[in-house]
């Protein structure tokens, strides 16, 4: 996902289930339809607190690893199943998921 930036591409890809290293030409319109709603609604989220938040409000304190799902967060279980964070590089930037919420399954 190119633009969105690497904060939002990690959350939206985890959103949708979506495992970071799925090729474009594999995610189906359904997929690019989830991607563009979650997006929207992030953004719209974003503007309006003036910070990147994609985790329901209650019981984060503020910082970055308190408001996200799976950015930055490798050393912390998966907010959703408590199974590992993952990491990686593609294209120099770096990623995070959850293998078991987002599996490599194309």
């Amino acid at each position: 996902m190119a633009g969105l930036g690497n904060i939002y591409r990690a959350e939206v890809l985890f959103l949708t289930g979506i495992h970071p290293e799925t090729p474009a030409r594999e995610i189906s319109f359904e997929e690019i339809d989830s991607i563009w709603a979650t997006s929207k609604r992030l953004l719209r989220r974003g503007v309006a607190e003036g910070k990147i938040t994609t985790v329901p409000r209650r019981g984060h304190r503020g910082n970055t690893e308190d408001r996200v799902y799976v950015y930055k967060r490798d050393r912390f279980p998966c907010r959703l199943c408590e199974g590992p964070i993952s990491t990686g590089t593609m294209a120099d930037r770096s990623i995070w998921w959850c293998a078991t919420c987002q599996p490599r399954m194309r």
